[in-house]
């Protein structure tokens, strides 16, 4: 045999071999990549599936607060519309009736200040943040009326009304000098009027959020 054949077969083996070796590492290659890939896309799909069972917990979460936020909210604004009405009641009829009917609604009052206070501070943690916020830029006010409609139905008690109309204090002079002094520095704030204003905005606020549920 010729050395050109000789070298032509050896150089065809060695082609051969090379090619071989070349076509390994390729596969090898092909099965790494697919399987870094596999892992890639299991590592994608669990973390979008964790993320969905936390969008969906967070919606379920929202829910709630929302769920409670109307029923807070509902309940109050019964409070309120009640607590308005008291109000405007003893803002016309205060000074133009007998002391046992200015007890009544005094007491009245005093009562559904009481139910509306309690139940907003008790409810306050899960409502909107701009109601809580009206809620204290008015509570000085509507607790310095709380006051001045107390110093009023602590007055009446002291008088009687007998059955010709007359009325005659039955009280202690003192005291009543005492209450009178007191009232006539809240009756120049003008806090029933100011407390009027005041629960219609906290009124119109609760209206508005319901308006934008709907």
């Amino acid at each position: 045999m010729k050395i050109e054949d000789l070298l032509k077969d050896l150089l065809e083996k060695e082609f051969k071999n090379y090619e071989e070796y070349h076509l390994y590492v390729l596969i090898g290659f092909v099965v790494i990549i697919t399987f870094i890939q596999l892992l890639q896309t299991l590592y994608v799909s669990r973390k979008i599936e964790k993320f969905k069972n936390q969008l969906k917990k967070t919606e379920i979460k929202f829910s709630k607060y929302s769920q409670l936020q109307i029923e807070a909210l509902s309940q109050i604004y019964e409070l309120v519309d009640d607590f308005d009405l008291n109000n405007r009641n003893i803002s016309v009829n205060l000074k133009n009736v007998s002391p046992e009917y200015k007890k009544n609604i005094t007491t009245e009052w005093l009562s559904t200040f009481n139910k509306f206070y309690f139940s907003f501070s008790k409810k306050k943690y899960i409502l909107p943040k701009h109601i809580k916020e009206d809620y204290e830029t008015i509570i000085h006010d509507l607790v310095a009326a709380k006051e001045y409609v107390k110093i009023e139905n602590d007055i009446s008690s002291l008088y009687h009304t007998w059955e010709n109309g007359d009325v005659e204090m039955i009280g202690n002079y003192e005291e009543a000098f005492r209450l009178s002094e007191a009232l006539q520095e809240y009756e120049e704030k003008g806090l029933l009027q100011k407390t009027n204003a005041n629960i219609q905005n906290l009124k119109n606020e609760i209206e508005s959020y319901f308006n934008k549920i709907e």
